[in-house]
């Protein structure tokens, strides 16, 4: 069985100890590859929006971010945003909640100069939501999703995204599999593929 993602538990390192094979884009790499993305773009105000609730590839995402606000001396002035989506996780949930946590950091003293969003809907949702403020992305707020979905490329401003690479992932998925299906007792793995950014609109040059 190959697994894409685990909801943390609380007392079981699922990081470390996988029942499964695990494939997987590096998140703790793609959380620090986002920031670095816009601290390079002259961000040093930015914030992670994120849905409340951690699995696995959330909280490394949060965590790789975290990392490199550090290494950057920029701990002080990032931050780590939640909300709480109505209902389910789905890619309308997502975007209305984007928007929900659009509106709070309109209202804040100091408005973040990035933002770093969970996954590419919620980024969708928080562009809209800032639109609906008067607030312009990119030249007021810079944003980046994950995922690379169809969509971050035909919204308007097309949205920059971490993305994972698909096609290795998926050949090491079936290589995996024709494994496991000839010899079932081979211990679980786990298979970590390096992020890449896809650069488009939404972050200022």
């Amino acid at each position: 069985m190959v697994n894409y993602d685990v909801q943390s538990q609380p007392g079981c390192d699922t990081e470390t100890a996988p029942q499964t094979d695990r494939v997987s884009m590096d998140n703790f790499q793609a959380g620090k590859l986002a920031a670095y993305h816009l601290i390079d773009r002259g961000c040093r105000r930015i914030t992670f929006a994120t849905e409340t609730g951690k699995s696995a590839s959330r909280s490394s995402r949060i965590n790789g971010f975290l990392s490199a606000v550090k290494e950057a001396g920029l701990s002080d002035s990032c931050t780590v945003l939640e909300g709480k989506a109505r209902e389910g996780y789905g890619d309308a949930e997502m975007t209305e909640l984007g928007k929900q946590l659009a509106e709070k950091i309109a209202q804040s003293s100091m408005m973040p100069q990035g933002i770093v969003a969970i996954n590419d809907m919620m980024a969708i949702g928080l562009i809209a939501g800032l639109r609906a403020q008067n607030i312009r992305v990119p030249q007021d707020i810079s944003i980046i999703g994950f995922d690379n979905t169809l969509m971050s490329a035909l919204f308007t401003p097309s949205l920059t995204s971490v993305a994972p690479p698909l096609a290795n992932m998926a050949t090491t998925m079936v290589e995996r599999l024709m494994e496991r299906l000839a010899d079932n007792a081979i211990p679980a793995g786990e298979y970590l593929f390096s992020p890449q950014l896809v650069m488009r609109e939404s972050v200022i040059d």
